[in-house]
């Protein structure tokens, strides 16, 4: 694999934050067309007047703006010193495997045990990344 394979998980990555937003906005309108939520309420809160499944989908959206910003930076890192390797590239996509299942819990049956191990699971993939990529640069 080339360095430039490290793109492909950031990719997919970005493509699974598109599409939250989407459903996060088509639940959103599609509660305010029913009149189940008036739009005074939805300027007023962007998730308290909601059903429970626009809720989750904004929570959703809000967590895909947090620790995933620490895969596009390790990854750009990595791209950028030409310190790609297989292993990371492998660390990157087991990452996204996991916010994509995350992110599925989530937006579904919401059980929180199963979100939180999805959660856990992908902090440890991202502080693996990132000691392996540290080890690299310290000469390792």
């Amino acid at each position: 694999m080339t360095g430039i394979s490290i793109f492909y998980p950031m990719a997919a990555l970005v493509l699974l934050t598109f599409i939250v937003t989407f459903r996060m906005g088509q639940l959103r309108v599609r509660y305010i067309k029913q009149r189940k939520v008036t739009l005074k309420e939805a300027r007023v809160s962007a998730t308290a007047p909601y059903p429970v499944d626009a809720i989750n989908a904004a929570a959703h959206f809000h967590n895909l703006l947090q620790t995933p910003v620490l895969l596009y930076t390790v990854c750009l890192a990595a791209l950028s010193l030409n310190l790609v390797d297989n292993i990371l590239i492998i660390l990157a996509w087991a990452y996204v495997a996991v916010r994509i299942a995350h992110a599925w819990v989530h937006m579904t049956y919401n059980n929180v045990i199963h979100r939180f191990y999805a959660f856990v699971a992908g902090l440890t993939l991202l502080a693996a990344m990132w000691v392996k990529l540290t080890l690299r640069l310290a000469g390792f």
